[in-house]
C-alpha cells in the first residue's frame, strides 16, 4: 500500500544483518536478502531459505528474467544464479571483486571492478568473465578504501563510474568499454563522497556531494553535464543529494543536519522539509515513479515516514515496524 503499513517478513531469523535487498523484476514475490548470508523468499517474504553464504550485496538483472548476482567484498567472492536465486554457483576466479552492476541494456551482462582496479565483463549471466581494462587509480594504490559504488551510464550504457573513498580522499573514476579508456575524473582531498546521482531527465548530468570529516563539517556539491568527463564545483551546500525526481528537471531530494530537504534548482539551494518527522538520521528515500512528489523515507530515530506532497509534510508510516532504525529501502517494480 505504498508504505502506509508494514509487516515483518516472515521467518527470516531475528537479528539477521540485511545490507541489500533485491526484488525480482519478473515476479515481485521473489525476493533476495543479503547480509552475512544470502536468503531467498518466493512468497513475498512470508518464508525464507538460506541459499548461499558470504554475500553482502545482491541484485537481479533488470533485463534477464531469472538472472541474479551476489557479491561479498569482505570475503572477495562472487556467485551467480540463473534460476531466480534457487541455486548459485561460483564462476572461475574473478580477482577480489569490489563492486558490481548489471548492464540494463544488454541481457545477462554484468560489470565488476576488482581490487586491482580492473574492469571485468560477463555477457552470459556471470558464468565466464573477460577482463576489459583498468580504472586509472592515481597514487592511491595500496591504501584502505571502501568498496565504493559502480554506476552504469543510465542513458546508453556508454561508460562506467566508480565512486569510492580512500583513506584520505574521495575519487571518481570513469571507464569507457568501447575505447578501453579509464581515467580519474574527480579527486577530492580530505573529503568523503556520497554515491553519484544521475539526472533521470538529462543525459550526461550527474551530481555528487562531498563532505569533510572535521568540525565544523561542510559539504560541497559537484556537478557534471558532459557524462562525468569534467566536474564543476558548485560550492558549499547544506545537504547531501539522495535522489533525483524523474518527473521534474532539477528537482532533487536529500538530507541536511535537520533531516529531509528539497531543492528545485539542482541542489544549489535547499529547503528543510521535516514537518511531521522527528529528528533523526535519514538514510534512504524511495520516490514513487508514477506519482510526482510521493515518496517514502527511512532512517534512524523515526523509522519510516510517508509524504504525498514532496516532503512538505510527513506522516508516520511505522504500522507493523518493530525496529525504528532502517538502513535501506527497495521498491518493487
Amino acid at each position: 500500500d505504498e508504505g502506509v503499513t508494514w509487516s515483518r517478513l516472515g521467518d527470516l531469523p531475528r537479528g539477521t544483518p540485511v545490507r541489500s535487498i533485491a526484488v525480482d523484476p519478473s515476479d515481485a514475490r521473489n525476493l533476495l536478502a543479503a547480509g552475512s548470508s544470502l536468503y531467498r523468499s518466493t512468497d513475498g517474504g512470508e518464508h525464507w531459505l538460506a541459499v548461499a553464504a558470504d554475500t553482502d550485496r545482491v541484485m537481479f538483472h533488470p533485463a534477464s528474467p531469472g538472472a541474479a548476482l551476489g557479491l561479498s567484498y569482505y570475503s572477495s567472492s562472487l556467485r551467480v544464479s540463473n534460476d531466480s536465486g534457487m541455486s548459485w554457483s561460483e564462476p572461475p576466479p574473478v580477482l577480489s571483486p569490489v563492486a558490481a552492476t548489471a548492464d540494463r541494456f544488454v541481457p545477462r551482462s554484468y560489470y565488476v571492478v576488482d581490487d586491482s582496479n580492473s574492469v571485468q565483463r560477463s555477457t552470459d549471466g556471470g558464468t565466464t568473465w573477460q577482463r576489459l581494462g583498468t580504472f586509472w587509480f592515481g597514487d592511491g594504490g595500496g591504501v584502505w578504501r571502501d568498496p565504493g559504488v559502480l554506476t552504469l551510464d543510465p542513458v546508453a550504457g556508454a561508460h562506467l563510474l566508480w565512486t569510492s573513498n580512500l583513506l584520505a580522499r574521495a575519487e571518481i573514476r570513469r571507464y569507457v568499454p568501447a575505447t578501453d579508456l579509464g581515467e580519474s575524473v574527480l579527486i577530492l582531498p580530505d573529503k568523503m563522497a556520497s554515491a553519484v546521482i544521475a539526472d533521470p531527465l538529462t543525459a550526461g548530468r550527474y551530481w555528487v556531494t562531498a563532505s569533510t570529516d572535521g568540525l565544523p563539517a561542510t559539504s560541497a556539491l559537484h556537478e557534471s553535464i558532459d557524462g562525468a568527463l569534467t566536474w564543476n564545483d558548485v560550492g558549499v551546500v547544506h545537504a547531501t543529494i539522495l535522489a533525483a525526481d524523474a518527473t521534474s528537471a532539477g528537482l532533487v531530494y536529500g538530507v541536511d543536519a535537520r533531516g529531509f530537504a528539497r531543492s528545485v534548482d539542482s541542489g544549489r539551494t535547499w529547503t528543510s522539509r521535516t514537518r511531521g518527522v522527528p529528528n533523526g538520521i535519514m538514510s534512504a528515500v524511495s520516490l514513487r515513479p508514477d506519482v510526482q512528489e510521493e515518496m517514502v523515507a527511512a532512517g534512524a530515530g523515526f523509522g519510516i515516514a510517508l509524504s504525498t506532497d514532496g516532503g512538505a509534510t510527513w506522516n508516520d508510516s511505522n504500522a507493523g515496524v518493530t525496529v525504528k532504525a532502517i538502513e535501506t529501502l527497495a521498491r518493487a517494480a
